[in-house]
């Protein structure tokens, strides 16, 4: 039966062959198993990365071609103030006691 081939520093230092241990334990499939669903996880999460990644550049590119900068007025600020509370309001009144 072949093993899985990862190793692990024990606490010592020396290297252990961790995975070999766990399948011997625990029996191969199991092993195989727990092998499988790190992989379907460590995948998902790096297509989820790449994807909030694309939707930051999109952000960004925006805010760059949005035109040029200009200074905040002060209808600026009071329309800003204005949406947080109302948001906030919101927020109040859909939380149940």
């Amino acid at each position: 039966m072949k093993l899985l081939n990862r190793s692990q520093p024990d606490v010592k230092g020396r290297t252990t062959n961790w995975s070999n241990e766990r399948a011997r334990l625990y029996n191969w499939s199991m092993a195989i198993a727990l092998t499988e669903s790190l992989n379907n996880y460590e995948t998902l999460r790096a297509e989820a990365r790449q994807k909030e990644l694309a939707h930051l550049k999109g952000l960004i590119l925006d805010g760059v071609n949005s035109g040029a900068a200009t200074p905040m007025t002060e209808d600026d600020w009071r329309e800003i103030r204005t949406e947080v509370k109302r948001r906030a309001e919101e927020r109040a009144g859909n939380k149940t006691p």
